[in-house]
């Protein structure tokens, strides 16, 4: 099997068990719509809000590193943001390998797949940014946005197949 065999092959989450009987907004309990929404919430739900969570304290833990670099110990605008990112990104890793994905690959593999994975992130986001701007002249602030949730879908997709996927899955 591929890495992306999740692409081809039907979601797991979606596949009926039972005909849809009704029409209710709100599902009943053992109901088909019920039986989806609670697939749903699998694994890879989970890991993709505990990817969103530790998104969301690192970014804030990144700010609180940079500016404390600028304004408590004095350092360039520069220099603070690139203390911030560096420490950003080793504890994005980390939380990610051991909060998100629970993973077991060796940390010197990981970690190096984890540095591409971001650069690919960020240059896809960088690419969504520049044609929406420069090459189809949407808001700055829109693309910004779009550009955002491309970085996310992408890191997020990568971070799982590639980076933290276990190393026994490779195999496969």
């Amino acid at each position: 099997m591929t890495a992306w065999h999740w692409l081809i092959e039907p979601v797991p989450c979606l596949q009926m068990r039972e005909p849809v009987l009704h029409s209710n907004l709100m599902p009943r309990p053992g109901s088909f719509t019920q039986s989806v929404l609670d697939r749903c919430r699998s694994e890879q739900v989970r890991q993709l809000f505990r990817f969103l969570v530790v998104g969301v304290a690192n970014t804030a833990f990144g700010y609180s590193i940079i500016f404390a670099c600028m304004y408590l110990a004095g350092l360039s605008a520069e220099l603070s943001n690139a203390i911030g990112y560096g420490i950003g990104l080793m504890v994005s890793y980390v939380m990610h390998k051991v909060f998100t994905f629970n993973s077991d690959r060796p940390h010197r593999e990981a970690f190096v797949r984890f540095l591409v994975v971001f650069a690919v992130a960020y240059a896809a986001n960088l690419l969504v940014l520049v044609i929406l701007v420069r090459g189809l002249g949407v808001h700055e602030a829109v693309s910004q946005v779009i550009a955002s949730a491309v970085y996310v879908i992408t890191s997020f997709i990568m971070n799982k197949l590639y980076v933290f996927r276990q190393p026994h899955d490779d195999a496969k």
